[in-house]
This record gives structure tokens, C-alpha cells and sequence, in this order.
């Protein structure tokens, strides 16, 4: 084999192994960012669950007796249960709505790398 043939070969093969590092790197950095802004997005989520199973049992009971001065004691409750299961379920919804509008897929690196397997069809 000729030695300027070896030569290429060995920088095509080195540009191959630069191209998919760097691709690696951009693949990283895409799936973080998506990860951070799930994340971000999954809070309301997270505070709506932690409100409606926990239900700070204290406080909505002091509510509760408060309103009893006005209310019969049922419906002092079941006003208290109400305002709590509505709060939850806003909180639940704003972080479905935020999250319905987010895609996981890193499209930056999808579409290098779409581009680089058109250039290493035509080159090859």
C-alpha cells in the first residue's frame, strides 16, 4: 500500500474519532440541558403531590375548627378539603401544561449527526 494512502486512511480515521467525540460531548450537554428543564418543568408537579398527600394536617384542621365558629363542623371540613384538593390539582396542572410543551430529544445532536452521514456518504 502506498504510504500517502496509510497517511490518509489514518486521518480519516482520526477525523471519524474527533467527529464522534465531539458529537458525544454535544449529546451530553443536549440531554443535560433537557434533563435540568424536566426537572424544572416536574416541580409544581412535585409541590401539587406533596400538598394533596400530605395536606398540612395542622393548619387545614385550625382552618377547619376556625370555620366551625361560623359553619357546622362537616362543612367547615369539607370546605377545608375542597380549597386543598383544588390548590393541588392547579399546582398538578401548570406542571403537566409545562411539561407537555418539552421534547427529550436532543434535536442539536440528532441533526449533526444527520449532517455528518451525509458528508460520509459523498466522501466515501
Amino acid at each position: 500500500m502506498d504510504e500517502s494512502l496509510v497517511g490518509t486512511l489514518k486521518q480519516i480515521i482520526s477525523d471519524i474519532q474527533q467527529l464522534l467525540r465531539a458529537e458525544l460531548a454535544l449529546a451530553q450537554s443536549d440531554l443535560s440541558t433537557k434533563v435540568s428543564r424536566t426537572a424544572m418543568a416536574a416541580l409544581p408537579i412535585l409541590i401539587g403531590v406533596v400538598l394533596a398527600l400530605a395536606g398540612l394536617p395542622i393548619l387545614l384542621m385550625t382552618l377547619a375548627v376556625l370555620l366551625a365558629i361560623w359553619l357546622p363542623i362537616w362543612l367547615s371540613l369539607l370546605l377545608v378539603t375542597a380549597i386543598v384538593l383544588i390548590s393541588s390539582g392547579i399546582a398538578i396542572s401548570v406542571g403537566l401544561r409545562r411539561l407537555s410543551g418539552m421534547r427529550p430529544v436532543p434535536e442539536r445532536t440528532v441533526a449533526n449527526l444527520r449532517k455528518d452521514a451525509e458528508v460520509i456518504k459523498e466522501h466515501v
